[in-house]
């Protein structure tokens, strides 16, 4: 499996042949790894012959509150694919990295994967209930469960086939012509087809804001799809995974572009994410 992919520099001060003195401090570029990072040889216990060396990420802008980054990041950024997957022999149609990492020696990002081309059309997944949240009084401990913010907007359904898109309220209701922009940025994703789960925002001053967002629809504003969950992709029903995995899926299929962002998630520590915002602002789920 192509865990990550980048390039890397030492640090300005340092240089490469640090490595020969046993310590290396260097700044990761990559898809999964970002950052300053630190690493260390380890002196040999007893009669050990084996070097043994330590990795150690440096406190700074790209260091996340918990170290689920392995945890997380179950796919190949190239393929999409999880290592049973790979296992399996199971192909995938088409690279699905999101083209945030740069060649050796380029200058520029990658592209983004284009769509796979098959003979047979796919069709638009059907819509499906989406599972709601249950309001409580104390948020859920442990690496088992997830947590992201509640966004205030629309809950809505995103289905994707072939370079065409519908967007459906919680209830099935078809509201492809009010969110027209979201719907023509999902119809470009590189996929066959999907099935993506989201909220609906508009932002006042930088912040969601849910009179801003109503005001938007009656006057074709500006909107943004939270999308933090996939229920199928390519023709697969992928809610038999757990939630890390169908989110890692679909952060390799959802961009930065304006209408359409990754809803990110904090795994284990919600005793800690939660004070910082009301409960009712955090959405919780197994992980």
């Amino acid at each position: 499996m192509l865990w990550d992919r980048g390039t890397w520099a030492p640090v300005a001060g340092k240089s490469a042949k640090d490595i020969d003195k046993g310590h290396l401090h260097f700044v990761l570029d990559g898809e999964r790894m970002q950052g300053e990072w630190l690493l260390i040889r380890l002196k040999p216990r007893g009669k050990e012959k084996r070097e043994n060396w330590l990795l150690r990420k440096i406190d700074d802008a790209h260091a996340g509150g918990t170290d689920t980054l392995v945890e997380e990041g179950l796919t190949s950024v190239a393929t999409g694919r999880t290592m049973a997957e790979i296992a399996d022999g199971k192909s995938s149609p088409a690279p699905r990295g999101r083209g945030t990492a740069r060649a050796a020696g380029g200058g520029g990002a990658a592209p983004r994967a284009t769509r796979a081309k098959k003979g047979k059309k796919a069709k638009l997944p059907a819509f499906q209930n989406p599972q709601l949240c249950t309001l409580v009084d104390s948020v859920p401990a442990g690496t088992g469960w997830l947590h992201e913010m509640k966004y205030d907007g629309y809950r809505a359904l995103v289905a994707v086939a072939d370079g065409a898109a519908r967007v459906y309220t919680r209830n099935g209701l078809d509201w492809t012509d009010k969110f027209g922009g979201i719907a023509e940025a999902a119809a470009a994703l590189p996929v066959s087809s999907a099935l993506i789960d989201g909220e609906i925002v508009a932002f006042k001053d930088g912040k969601p804001d849910f009179s801003t967002l109503k005001d938007a629809i009656g006057a074709g504003g500006a909107m943004t799809l939270f999308a933090f969950d996939l229920l199928s992709l390519d023709g697969e029903d992928v809610t038999g995974l757990t939630t890390v995995e169908r989110k890692e899926r679909l952060r390799g299929i959802v961009g930065d572009d304006g209408h359409l962002q990754f809803s990110e998630h904090v795994l284990g520590s919600g005793e800690q994410f939660a004070p910082t915002r009301p409960i009712p602002a955090a959405a919780t789920g197994r992980g």
